[in-house]
């Protein structure tokens, strides 16, 4: 993935969380336990596989890059159970984000995320079959295009949380 800023301490909290995750096959997937401190899991090499979202648990967004499949973790998941399948998903997704989530919810009507941004000043959420979507950044209303089943949402790294809302 790209070049991202991280404070000593928060590197060091995702060091000792990757070091205490464990994981066990399950049938049809994989568990993941104790990714809490967690942003994401890089699978190498999935060949054409994504997580089937409609059985997987505690993954809220994928994004494919440079050979590995980077999976985003729920903030407020303490294990996560993966089921993979070939082809996209008919749900929304969060794509890409430069920075830590606090809290997010996926509903077929709305995605709120409050975000921690870092590294990037956009974040990208994949909404099938839509044109346009309603866009609230941190209270402020906008109407934004939906370009190949991808919102592109410009927000401002600064250190303060943001709040992201995306109204399908």
């Amino acid at each position: 993935q790209e070049f991202a800023s991280v404070f000593p301490n928060a590197y060091i909290r995702s060091v000792n969380a990757s070091r205490a995750t464990r994981w066990q096959r399950i049938p049809g997937g994989v568990r993941y336990e104790n990714v809490k401190g967690l942003f994401s899991l890089r699978l190498d090499d999935p060949e054409d596989l994504v997580p089937d979202l409609s059985r997987t648990q505690g993954i809220v967004g994928y994004r494919k890059f440079k050979g590995a499949l980077y999976l985003h973790i729920d903030p407020q998941a303490d294990s996560v159970s993966v089921y993979m399948k070939r082809g996209d998903n008919t749900r929304p997704y969060i794509q890409e984000l430069g920075g830590r989530m606090n809290s997010v919810s996926i509903t077929n009507s709305k995605i709120r995320i409050e975000l921690a941004p870092f590294a990037r000043d956009e974040v990208k959420i994949f909404v099938p079959d839509k044109q346009e979507v309603g866009v609230i950044v941190n209270g402020t209303n906008s109407s934004q295009s939906v370009v190949n089943n991808i919102v592109t949402v410009p927000i401002q790294v600064r250190p303060e949380p943001q709040t992201i809302e995306v109204h399908l």
